[in-house]
């Protein structure tokens, strides 16, 4: 069997859909791109922590965190179900990529001023991905109905955040908590409706290796955006005994960050999820 299918979609046009036994699918340049957006919401994500140094700050900056990384991992997974070499997946990852830039401007004043476009935002990323899929796939496709209950949560999710974004305080918090909360719950339960079955895990049969991949390259990014902003950082600064052990301290953290990652794990797992015939499983549990 060929490494791709021609599908054919509700929008009237072939889709190129990736062979799910596939598992060493090649990692376009336009996935690259897309991460970009993500490293800068990471990086906002810092300034949020060091605006607001204190257990709250840390609890506020992990719940966004947790946003922020189910947006882009259920973007790998469509891009390890599409192939984003064809015209619609790339214009599909283009249209992320502005919409994060407003969710990720909107990250350090997220639980201030900024509520109510960072809850959009999201939304509006979780929403229309999940929507763009059900119209690729058509509904007749083996992948829809799962895709079907993704798209059903994500909009009742969504309305618990655009309520907290119109909300302040604790019950702004609170709600987004939930909301974060049941996110990753429904995912590990496989999305179940009342009234239906849950979504089989090996109906998300994916290209196991490409996911892998896709997960070592964005935190590279990010480390090396982290290794960026240190010079930076350093470079307006006074040289003394302080700072140049600052800057030290600060590059010897992101090295030990790869070397952890990158030592043996990150290989052992490519492999595993290479070789297993259950990726799906793998993936939402090492990965998503």
């Amino acid at each position: 069997m060929n490494g791709n299918r021609l599908l054919k979609t509700g929008m009237g046009r072939g889709l190129l859909l990736r062979d799910r036994a596939e598992n060493l699918a090649r990692i376009e340049p336009i996935e690259l791109f897309f991460d970009l957006v993500f490293v800068f919401a990471i990086t906002q994500l810092s300034h949020l922590l060091l605006a607001h140094p204190s257990p709250r700050g840390a609890g506020e900056t992990l719940l966004l965190l947790m946003a922020v990384w189910s947006a882009w991992s259920f973007t790998a997974w469509t891009t390890s179900w599409f192939d984003s070499s064809t015209i619609p997946v790339r214009l599909l990852l283009i249209a992320i990529m502005v919409i994060s830039l407003f969710m990720g401007a909107a990250i350090p004043a997220a639980f201030g001023d900024d509520g109510l476009e960072f809850a959009i935002a999201f939304v509006a990323i979780q929403v229309g991905r999940n929507a763009w899929t059900i119209l690729a796939l058509g509904l007749g496709h083996s992948l829809s109905p799962s895709s079907l209950r993704v798209l059903i949560w994500s909009i009742a999710l969504g309305a618990l955040w655009i309520g907290g974004g119109l909300l302040e305080g604790d019950v702004r918090l609170a709600l987004w908590i939930l909301a974060v909360a049941l996110d990753y719950v429904v995912t590990w339960f496989g999305f179940p409706i009342p009234g239906r079955a849950n979504t089989r895990i090996p109906v998300w049969a994916i290209s196991g290796g490409h996911l892998a991949e896709r997960n070592e390259l964005f935190i590279i990014l990010a480390l090396g955006e982290s290794i960026l902003l240190t010079g930076a950082a350093f470079g307006d600064l006074l040289r003394s005994v302080e700072t140049v052990l600052a800057l030290i301290g600060a590059f010897i953290g992101s090295v030990s960050l790869w070397w952890l990652y990158f030592d043996r794990g990150a290989a052992a797992g490519r492999d595993a999820i290479a070789r297993s015939g259950n990726p799906g499983w793998l993936a939402r549990s090492a990965y998503t």
